[in-house]
């Protein structure tokens, strides 16, 4: 490994806490630091992503996603920039831009990248996505796991149910949109079957605010009423997760 590539490692290790948690760690001046190091990097790609990585841990966050944008342009199969950018967006609440850049990695023949776009539509309930990403994967013909394992089951899944699957990639579509205009920290989702009659996608709100859930819940009710869902045999709601 170069040195230049152990600096880049060692610059976005002190970042990660910070961007997993979605809040400031380290101290400003710390973050100061980073930056002026990162671009020192000699592969322009990796210092762009990381000086971007570090403006959105401070806040600025125009100036930081031009930056990581600018990182992708010139190095667009980096899995390592590409995943901490979404990993950044996620738990900043920037739901739609972090769809946004998956969106644009749809043609990716990297695997982790594609592992990742799985793992991101069946959160949201994305068939489209899946349907065009899950045969590419497959037939690279990687080691099974959790992630794959959930995407081939959600295509299952949809094929059986056409109709369902249009509904509820919809609601998947409205919980996003929902989660990006609050900036909420998101945790776990997951889709239920019960009993063969209803469907329903779950998300995963890192809070304890019991009224927060309520008001969430009554929002997504009326967009599914205003998307001509309220009839659907789909529905979706937000609850309570770990912190």
């Amino acid at each position: 490994m170069t040195q230049a590539q152990l600096k880049s490692g060692s610059l976005i290790a002190e970042l990660t806490p910070s961007l997993v948690k979605g809040e400031l760690l380290v101290s400003e001046m710390e973050v100061h630091r980073i930056i002026r190091e990162a671009k020192k990097i000699p592969e322009r790609y990796q210092g762009l992503s990381i000086e971007g990585l570090a403006r959105i841990a401070l806040g600025q966050f125009d100036e930081g996603f031009a930056l990581c944008e600018r990182s992708l342009m010139l190095a667009p199969n980096d899995f390592v920039s590409l995943c901490n950018y979404a990993v950044a967006l996620r738990n900043k609440g920037f739901h739609l831009k972090q769809n946004e850049i998956f969106s644009k990695a749809a043609n990716s023949l990297n695997p982790r990248i594609l592992a990742d776009l799985v793992e991101h539509a069946t959160y949201w309930a994305d068939i489209k996505t899946l349907k065009k990403t899950l045969p590419v994967l497959i037939a690279m013909d990687l080691p099974d796991n959790d992630d794959l394992h959930q995407g081939i089951e959600t295509i299952k899944y949809y094929e059986e149910h056409a109709l369902r699957g249009d509904d509820m990639a919809s609601i998947g579509q409205l919980m996003m949109s929902i989660s990006d205009k609050h900036r909420l920290r998101l945790a776990a989702s997951q889709m239920l079957n019960v009993h063969s009659e209803l469907n329903a996608l779950i998300i995963e709100v890192k809070t304890e605010d019991p009224a927060k859930i309520s008001a969430l819940n009554d929002e997504l009710a009326d967009a599914l009423i205003s998307a001509g869902l309220a009839n659907s045999e789909c529905v979706g709601y937000f609850e309570a997760g770990d912190l």
